[in-house]
């Protein structure tokens, strides 16, 4: 396998991951009135924190259900844009650039939220 190829099976992977990561977190955000689905999740929860300590599970819920929504929307944008349309370099550097910063962006609001209603996780940054 030449050099390009390895590139090329590394940004359709890339780009596989964001799509379901995605769908995940759009079914997520559909599931998210199942408190058994909730309280397997990780993705929701800041890390070591137990859902009994919220100060109120059901208000960090919907602050965050449309974080979750729109980060999934984003990474199914993304993931589908780079499977359908040929990439230049620029336009991969691109597909792997704007989703990683939402994944920023959201876990930055994910952080700020578990400050406001967590009591065990304080206000650490």
């Amino acid at each position: 396998m030449d050099s390009q190829a390895i590139e090329s099976m590394v940004d359709q992977m890339m780009t596989l991951i964001f799509l379901l990561c995605g769908i995940y977190c759009v079914a997520l955000f559909f599931l998210r009135g199942n408190e058994k689905a909730m309280k397997k999740s990780k993705f929701l929860y800041p890390n070591g924190c137990a859902p009994e300590t919220c100060r109120s599970l059901p208000d960090y819920l919907g602050a965050l259900a449309p974080k979750v929504l729109a980060l999934g929307v984003g990474l199914i944008a993304f993931g589908a844009a780079g499977m359908l349309f040929p990439t230049g370099t620029l336009a991969a550097l691109l597909l792997l650039i704007l989703p990683l910063c939402l994944l920023a962006w959201f876990v930055q609001a994910q952080k700020r939220l578990a400050a406001q209603y967590w009591k065990s996780h304080g206000g650490r940054r």
